[in-house]
């Protein structure tokens, strides 16, 4: 496939800090123009509890927080017209810190999780000594055994192992209200009145409880509620609320649903492996799964093309057109540092960045429509700018042009006499020629199916191979025809056994739906047979019998039919049965174990034990 490695053919390094010491993801950076005075300011919610704001090359204000922040997100309220001032918000825990200008403006707490009434009942009567410890304990583990769902609060006392540290544990719960708070996992904005980015636009997250919340515009009052078959770690919003919009939400059970309108949509994208990231790219959902593939579904869920990297994903992201709003490209991140630029399913841009990237954002920058913010796994910040002269086609002969060894001619030989008559023998007889081929081909299949049931035999012969069939008359050959190579005719192979062996078809091994393992024990002349059946269908069988085949004038059993009324799929089930050698025998040929349905007399599996010798037992005379 044809790219072009060179950066600067699309990117402008603009500048690096390598001691920026940042630790966040994607979903938390983010580019606002937090004072409104048109240039945008990059806000990165960081693992070490702080807002750190960058401005042009350097750190402008550092905002602390009160624990590790979640996601982060910015939009504009009803009265940020007057202001033209965005709210920037900070998903923490089970609250979102509204900030305006650098300075907090108010904190929305997230509507608590209701406790089932039993739970707050044995909660109570803990507390004001209506029951002991123990009795509680026993109470709240048999409701997480029978799959209950119980608080937090419950979950750390049950954790504690000592009767003095749960003691301890309810001396600190004291006075404290029983409550469970939902986390907030991701967050969004969805535009409200039109597409315009500087419009207002309600916040939209989604918590640990599986609901998805969308706000207000003032983002005090909840707008809408949606309840999610999973947790959403990752959401994209597209439209406008008071039009048409769509929320595209990633969840952790490995599948992503779709919100049309304010109801969730019955189409779900199901990729063949975890999510790691998703992006929007155009009317496409890209998703990156930990199997290392890039996959492009539409919104019915329907999948258009998949990329398969050569080592894991870690972050997506959509080069967009800053005046049209339309995706130019697809940016992708590898875990080997390598950053990759698709056009459609075409790649035409890679860039080595020596090291893991743990953030992509390409968004506005300062007073930059296109810039490419990356933040890596050592806390370093990278930031370039898209060549104004980056070329982005999505025509095929970009990336399928011929290769240059195909302007090579190929070193064609003369037309020779031995060409030519070559070519009218082929002509003339082609049919016979194709009819030897054919009986070739057929010998070649007896010979792999001998060999593969003497592969799983242990060496048997074929049943029911004592008599060879005549061999078919060959197909006339010409004499021109007659010097190519001909296959030589199989000898029959002599019986080994005289035992009275039932007709197996040869291929009864490869379709067998019970597994017959054995093993011998003893030193003769009484053996002990230890059968082993295993199912391996995924379907139980019922009424199976065990029949052992022998030379009667060499072995002698008490039982050779053993009967096994149920057989469980996976499951191992043993059989024993007793063989003894008649007087004046040493060895036999072996004993044959088929088994067979009652109802069907096609063999369900079958095997050949072979018994040692006796002549140890001399020695021991």
């Amino acid at each position: 496939m044809s790219k072009s490695t060179d950066p600067d053919k699309m990117w402008l390094f603009a500048f690096k800090d390598s001691l920026a010491n940042l630790s966040a993801f994607s979903n938390c950076v983010t580019t606002v123009d937090v004072l409104g005075d048109g240039e945008s300011r990059l806000l990165v919610a960081d693992g070490s509890k702080k807002i750190k704001q960058f401005s042009g090359t350097s750190l402008q204000t550092e905002v602390p927080l009160i624990t590790v922040p979640s996601a982060i997100a910015s939009f504009y309220a009803e009265s940020a017209n007057a202001f033209k001032r965005p709210i920037v918000a900070v998903a923490t825990g089970p609250y979102i810190f509204m900030y305006r200008n650098n300075k907090p403006l108010y904190r929305f707490s997230v509507p608590v999780i209701p406790i089932e009434v039993d739970e707050q009942d044995v909660w109570r009567n803990l507390m004001e000594g209506n029951i002991s410890l123990e009795d509680a304990v026993e109470l709240f583990g048999q409701k997480v055994d029978s799959g209950g769902n119980v608080c937090t609060r419950t979950i750390d006392l049950l954790l504690l192992d000592s009767h003095e540290e749960r003691q301890a544990f309810l001396a600190d719960l004291h006075g404290k209200p029983l409550r469970q708070h939902d986390l907030v996992t991701c967050m969004g904005t969805l535009l409200r009145d039109s597409p315009d980015p500087a419009g207002k636009g309600l916040l939209c997250f989604c918590t640990e409880n599986r609901l998805l919340y969308v706000l207000r515009n003032t983002a005090t009052e909840v707008e809408r509620v949606v309840e999610l078959p999973s947790v959403g770690v990752e959401l994209i919003c597209a439209g406008f609320y008071r039009g048409e919009y769509r929320i595209i939400i990633s969840c952790r059970d490995g599948r992503i649903y779709s919100l049309k309108n304010g109801v969730l949509h019955s189409s779900v994208i199901q990729p063949d492996a975890q999510p790691s990231s998703i992006t929007r790219y155009d009317n496409f959902i890209v998703v990156a799964t930990t199997a290392n593939t890039v996959t492009s579904f539409n919104l019915k869920g329907k999948k258009q093309h998949t990329l398969y990297m050569p080592c894991p994903v870690t972050n997506l992201a959509t080069l967009t057109d800053a005046v049209a709003g339309t995706a130019k490209a697809l940016l992708v991140a590898l875990s080997n540092g390598e950053l990759r630029v698709y056009v459609g399913k075409h790649l035409q841009y890679t860039m080595q960045l020596h090291d893991t990237v743990s953030a992509l954002y390409f968004g506005r920058y300062g007073r930059e429509d296109s810039a490419l913010l990356i933040v890596l796994k050592t806390g370093a910040l990278l930031v370039y700018l898209l060549h104004r002269k980056a070329v982005f086609s999505q025509q095929k002969d970009l990336e399928t042009r011929p290769p240059p060894e195909q302007d090579i001619p190929i070193a064609v030989p003369k037309l020779s006499s031995v060409f030519s008559l070559q070519t009218e023998r082929e002509k003339k007889y082609g049919l016979d020629m194709y009819k030897t081929f054919q009986y070739d081909l057929c010998v070649l299949r007896l010979h792999v199916a001998k060999a593969y049931w003497k592969l799983v035999s242990g060496g048997a012969p074929l049943p029911g191979s004592e008599v060879e069939p005549p061999a078919a008359a060959a197909p006339p050959v010409s004499a021109a025809a007659a010097e190519a190579p001909t296959a030589a005719v199989v000898a029959p192979e002599p019986p080994v056994s005289t035992a009275p062996i039932t007709e197996i078809s040869p291929m009864a091994a490869l379709s067998a739906h019970l597994r017959i393992t054995a093993t011998v024990q003893g030193l003769g002349p009484v053996f002990k047979l230890k059968l082993t059946l295993q199912n391996t269908t995924k379907k139980p069988l019922r009424d199976i019998f065990i029949v052992l085949l022998f030379a009667q004038d060499v072995y002698e059993m008490p039982k050779n039919l053993l009967f096994v009324p149920y057989v469980v799929p996976a499951m191992a089930y043993p059989c024993d049965a007793l063989v003894q050698l008649r007087e004046g025998e040493v060895k036999g040929d072996g004993i044959l174990a088929i088994a067979v349905d009652k109802k069907n007399s096609r063999p369900l599996g079958l095997t050949l034990i072979d018994l040692p010798e006796a002549e140890l037992l001399e020695g021991l005379d």
